[in-house]
């Protein structure tokens, strides 16, 4: 009981510091514009990042066509497009889902059997 009680007590400490740091993080003041800066007005918007970041290195502005990234044959074949005429920024995220199943898997089955093995339990 003295364990459960500890751990307890460890996360709500955790929790507090967590949401007592994350009210001051987001406290904005006011700081006025100086010259040169950008102001942003209703109705305009400026682009996240700098224009040469990494949405452009990533073709960013291009779509992407999802059976042609997830389709068995890496082929749609009402447009044609294959999986290497997609952007850059579709193969990450096609890698990274990909990446993420591998390690999913891992953690389901790789993992528990280690265990079973190591422990015995």
């Amino acid at each position: 009981m003295r364990k459960l009680r500890n751990a307890a007590i460890a996360a709500a400490a955790a929790t507090a510091l967590t949401l007592g740091a994350t009210s001051v993080a987001t406290a904005e003041t006011y700081v006025p514009p100086r010259e040169g800066d950008i102001v942003v007005t209703e109705g305009s918007s400026i682009p996240v990042g700098s224009s040469e970041g990494l949405g452009d290195n990533l073709n960013g502005q291009n779509e992407a066509d999802g059976r042609a990234l997830f389709g068995s044959s890496k082929v749609n074949p009402e447009t044609g497009a294959t999986f290497d005429g997609q952007p850059a920024w579709a193969k990450l995220l096609y890698g990274l889902t990909v990446t993420g199943a591998i390690g999913s898997v891992i953690g389901l089955i790789v993992g528990p059997l280690y265990n079973f093995i190591v422990h015995g339990q």
